[in-house]
């Protein structure tokens, strides 16, 4: 089965914005695995997420992440003007209870992975027990990990 990586799903963002929702209803595509894309929240076990996980994430906005917005008085004084910027989440690791959560996240305007700190490890926990999957059987090179 093939493989993909970030920065590769990335390169062909738009194909997968116009392609979602046949993507997610067919499970070969669906279960195609993504490097690096993973939840680790203790005490659960860690859990591979394929790429229908994270478009689902992703395009209904549960795993993007907003740089932090300044004041209108802040940006009013201030000579640089920053730029808000998403982030998409790939990969979660940390207690359940506990703060912050580690996070892999790409930043589409700078073309790479980053580590961000989380507040609020159970709502993106949730976030990813609710997400709807076709249903298949995996093959025994599947499952170094298990879906949900």
């Amino acid at each position: 089965m093939n493989t993909l990586s970030i920065p590769e799903i990335f390169s062909q963002f738009s194909y997968y914005q116009e392609n979602y929702l046949s993507l997610i209803q067919q499970p070969e595509l669906y279960y195609t695995a993504v490097e690096g894309a993973f939840v680790s929240v203790r005490p659960f076990a860690t859990v591979q997420l394929y790429l229908g996980d994270l478009l689902q994430l992703w395009f209904s906005e549960k795993w993007l992440v907003e740089s932090t917005r300044q004041s209108w008085i802040e940006s009013y004084f201030s000579t640089q003007t920053e730029e808000q910027e998403r982030v998409y989440l790939y990969a979660l690791e940390g207690q359940l209870w506990s703060k912050p959560l580690q996070a892999q996240a790409w930043s589409k305007s700078q073309h790479a992975s980053c580590t961000i700190q989380l507040e609020r490890t159970l709502k993106y926990y949730c976030y990813y027990k609710a997400l709807s999957a076709p249903q298949c059987k995996l093959k025994p090179e599947q499952k170094t990990y298990h879906h949900a």
